[in-house]
């Protein structure tokens, strides 16, 4: 699992500058204002998961991960269709680095884990003035950890 998270963290830091956090999903945004640790926003927040795995040897599984990228913005302005455009176009600039972050995984592949693969993209709703999005990613790898 980490050099899946490192693989991750190392592709967002060298495609997509406009981020000032990457990290583990330890809820740190999920805190309040007042006890939320030091993050710089935009920020991403990663957290893997393996749904299944599959034994293809006896010391070796093929993992099926799911890697998900919580992006999280601190969003000034308004979007509704009064606004004049150039104020929306701003208050939007959240979903260029949504873009940005899609665009620098999806199909990366290395050696070790199979193409990034974009399975699903959802907002949250919340009421601190933060805007999140999360965009879920499926890869593979064989695991050979029982032999080390």
């Amino acid at each position: 699992m980490k050099a899946l998270f490192k693989t991750v963290q190392d592709r967002l830091t060298a495609q997509v500058s406009a981020l000032q956090f990457i990290d583990f999903d330890m809820g740190q945004i999920d805190l309040p204002e007042d006890e939320r640790p030091a993050i710089n926003f935009p920020c991403a927040l990663i957290d893997i998961n393996f749904p299944t795995t599959e034994d293809i040897a006896d010391d070796t599984q093929l993992v099926n991960a799911v890697v998900s990228i919580r992006i999280a913005d601190q969003v000034q302005g308004t979007t509704d269709s009064i606004t004049a455009a150039l104020q929306r176009d701003a208050a939007l600039g959240y979903l260029d680095l949504v873009d940005s972050v899609y665009k620098a995984l999806q199909a990366y592949e290395t050696s070790e884990f199979s193409n990034f693969s974009r399975v699903s993209q959802q907002g949250a709703i919340r009421a601190d003035g933060i805007r999140e999005v999360t965009i879920n990613l499926n890869t593979t790898f064989e695991d050979l950890s029982a032999t080390s």
